[in-house]
């Protein structure tokens, strides 16, 4: 990726932005389809993703690669979309199961694990 792909992306050039879809698209969308399952919600999330990485390019520091910036922005929409509660579930859990372990306590994940959807693998 280019150092002056980055300049434009942060001046908000809509070539820039075209470029940048045309080059990651189809890798944040695989990203998004593996872990949803669903091709609507993979399409929404990528929506999403492109958004957040407009509004937000300005934030990025070029010391890390660009790849990796918007693999973390896809996998954190995906996580956190309305749209698959079992995602979301999940990461509540292994969120409550880290805290419980730093803080030197036992995660309850007998109860925890019971609302959790059975078609996913839930465990810290």
């Amino acid at each position: 990726m280019s150092d002056a792909l980055i300049v434009a992306l942060k001046r908000q050039d809509p070539a820039a932005f075209e470029q940048l879809i045309a080059q990651h698209g189809a890798m944040l969308y695989r990203v998004a389809l593996r872990l949803l399952g669903q091709p609507e919600e993979a399409e929404e999330v990528l929506q999403q993703t492109l958004l957040t990485v407009y509004e937000k390019i300005c934030t990025f520091d070029a010391r890390a690669a660009l790849t990796t910036w918007l693999y973390r922005i896809v996998v954190n929409t995906a996580r956190y979309s309305s749209g698959n509660p079992a995602i979301s579930c999940c990461n509540t859990l292994r969120a409550s199961w880290r805290r419980s372990a730093s803080s030197g306590g036992r995660a309850h994940s007998a109860t925890s694990r019971a609302w959790c959807p059975s078609s996913v693998k839930c465990g810290p």
